[in-house]
């Protein structure tokens, strides 16, 4: 898993550089575009140590070339293997906004905050030491800070990368009673719905 992901990371960093010695390469005006992008992401829970998988989809807006309306719903997959409780289902979604630290170019740092709320149902032990369950699910409020990076690769695509920070907050059980706390990453291919080009 490491070498695919610094072959991927290899593959970014060579691709960019090309890409920046290109006289060829448009400069994209994000003034009023849209964009979209769906990515296979991990999170990692910190204080039950364990790994939870995600198919995530992201859309966004552009209301000027350095602000972002940016929404995400993410779906998770089943988790067997965690302190205390399973969680079946951890499905999310976000809103919010994001700034954007360079105005039209094709190289496109950002950070931004958003809020939502999540689908948690997870097994949990109604009494220590005997090997009973039960089931429990609620919708949960979430906040998000997301930071990442764009690059534009033409008028049609980009890649992207970014690292999430998720706090959810459970109400049905003491033991989750400080929240869940979880880093997701994500990498992958996106796509520019509409825009307007520099002439």
């Amino acid at each position: 898993m490491e070498k695919i992901i610094a072959a991927l990371g290899i593959y970014l960093l060579s691709s960019f550089s090309g890409f920046c010695q290109s006289n060829e390469t448009p400069q994209i005006d994000r003034n009023n575009m849209f964009s979209a992008n769906a990515s296979f992401t991990p999170g990692y829970f910190f204080r039950q140590n364990t790994f939870q998988y995600y198919l995530q989809g992201t859309f966004s807006y552009f209301t000027s070339p350095q602000i972002s309306i940016q929404g995400d719903a993410a779906f998770s997959f089943r988790q067997t293997n965690i302190q205390g409780y399973i969680p079946l289902k951890y499905h999310s979604g976000f809103l919010g906004a994001c700034y954007h630290f360079t105005e039209n170019g094709n190289l496109d740092p950002y950070i931004g905050i958003q809020a939502g709320f999540s689908y948690l149902e997870r097994t949990n032990p109604t009494i220590i030491g005997i090997p009973w369950t039960m089931t429990l699910s609620e919708i949960i409020p979430n906040t998000s800070i997301v930071g990442g990076l764009n690059f534009y690769v033409n008028r049609y695509f980009n890649i992207f990368a970014n690292l999430r920070y998720v706090y959810g907050q459970p109400s049905k059980s003491l033991q989750e009673r400080d929240g869940l706390h979880e880093i997701r990453f994500a990498f992958g291919l996106g796509f520019i719905l509409a825009k307007w080009q520099k002439n």
